[in-house]
């Protein structure tokens, strides 16, 4: 994937580099890996076509891989920084709770008994 592919898809990413364009096709594998959603991430037509929400949680998945472990969020006119102890994996799950909610594959795992209760 390409940067200008990037702005294409409408991912709002600003000043990404060859890199950051590896981080944003790892979001797609997550989302293909634990959502229920089905794209070819090499087809620019169908990622164009996504939800406005998968589009979003991409761009926060860029956000949270590029902080610093241990800073949840910066901001650079008020000086500051929050932190958090929280695992990027964990802000990861949260943030796709939030935004891809509907789209989620259940945790859950049936198992077969082996035998009935008696």
């Amino acid at each position: 994937m390409t940067i200008d592919e990037v702005y294409e898809i409408g991912i709002p990413i600003e000043n990404l580099s060859r890199m950051g364009t590896i981080v944003v096709e790892s979001a797609f594998e997550w989302i293909l890996n634990h959502t229920t959603l089905e794209f070819d991430k090499k087809d620019i037509a169908q990622l164009e076509a996504l939800p406005a929400c998968v589009k979003l949680f991409v761009a926060k998945f860029y956000d949270i891989m590029n902080l610093p472990v241990g800073i949840s969020s910066e901001s650079i006119e008020g000086m500051s920084q929050s932190f958090t102890s929280q695992q990027k994996d964990d802000i990861i799950s949260e943030y796709a709770e939030q935004l891809l909610g509907d789209y989620i594959k259940s945790s859950a795992v049936a198992i077969q008994a082996r035998e009935k209760w008696v």
